[in-house]
């Protein structure tokens, strides 16, 4: 299973560039780690550059979280991530805390 980094993630989940979108589909579709760093680099990402609203970053997280190939580190914990943050605390800080394993 191949790691992942944060730009295959958005790409395959913006779809902004068809060629790229394309290759980390088939990346993603293969088999993939993503990290926790990965995931807090992803959401940083999606809030600051494409100005992405909370709901709209939970949807894309279940996007990832949906497809079968795909591990998730902290799987575990991505609920109770997702429900804070749509209560408006912030994602990295979240994934931090689950990162410490200190909740």
């Amino acid at each position: 299973m191949r790691s992942v980094d944060t730009n295959v993630v958005a790409r395959f989940l913006l779809g902004d560039d068809m060629d790229q979108s394309l290759i980390a589909g088939n990346v993603l579709s293969q088999g993939a780690f993503i990290s926790l760093t990965v995931l807090l680099e992803t959401g940083w990402l999606l809030r600051s550059r494409y100005k992405l609203d909370p709901a709209q970053i939970v949807e894309l997280v279940n996007v990832l979280r949906a497809h079968v190939t795909i591990q998730i580190e902290g799987e575990e914990w991505l609920d109770w991530v997702l429900d804070n943050f749509a209560q408006g605390l912030d994602f990295a800080d979240l994934v931090h805390l689950i990162a410490s394993k200190n909740l």
